[in-house]
C-alpha cells in the first residue's frame, strides 16, 4: 500500500523532455573534468622529478662538507653589523672631503655585502684603518 502510493506520486511529476538531454550534458561534462584532473596529476607527478635535477650533482658526493654554523653566524649576525657599519661609516658624518670620499666608497661595498659577514668584518678593519675610527 506505501509502494503504491510512492509509486502513483511519482507517476504525477510532470517529465520534459529536456531532461534527458541536460543529464547527459552534464555527465561527459563531469567525464571532462574527471579526465583533467586525471592528466594533472599524471604531469604533476612527473615534474617532481625534474624539480630535483638541480641537485643531481650531489647525488653520488658524499664527502659534501657545509658549514652549517656559518650560515647560521652569516644569517642572524650580518644584518647587526651591516647597520652598525652603515651608521658609523655613513659619509654625512665625516666633513673631511678626503674621509668623506672613502666613507662613501665604503658605504657603497657595505650596501653590496650586506649578507656576508666575512666581508662586512673585513671592511670593518678597512674603514677603521682608513677612517681612523674605532668599530670593534
Amino acid at each position: 500500500m506505501i509502494i503504491l502510493q510512492i509509486t502513483d506520486s511519482l507517476s504525477s511529476v510532470p517529465q520534459t523532455g529536456n531532461n534527458g538531454i541536460a543529464s547527459n550534458v552534464w555527465f561527459w561534462t563531469a567525464i571532462i573534468e574527471f579526465l583533467i584532473i586525471l592528466i594533472l596529476i599524471i604531469t604533476s607527478k612527473r615534474g617532481k622529478n625534474k624539480k630535483w635535477e638541480k641537485f643531481q650533482f650531489m647525488k653520488g658526493d658524499d664527502n659534501i662538507d657545509v658549514n652549517f654554523s656559518s650560515i647560521i653566524k652569516d644569517t642572524f649576525q650580518a644584518p647587526e653589523m651591516y647597520k652598525k657599519l652603515m651608521s658609523i661609516c655613513h659619509p654625512d658624518r665625516f666633513l673631511d672631503e678626503d674621509k668623506n670620499r672613502i666613507a662613501e666608497e665604503l658605504s657603497k661595498e657595505i650596501g653590496e655585502n650586506q649578507y656576508n659577514l666575512a666581508e662586512l668584518e673585513r671592511l670593518g678593519k678597512l674603514a677603521e684603518e682608513k677612517l681612523e675610527i674605532k668599530i670593534f
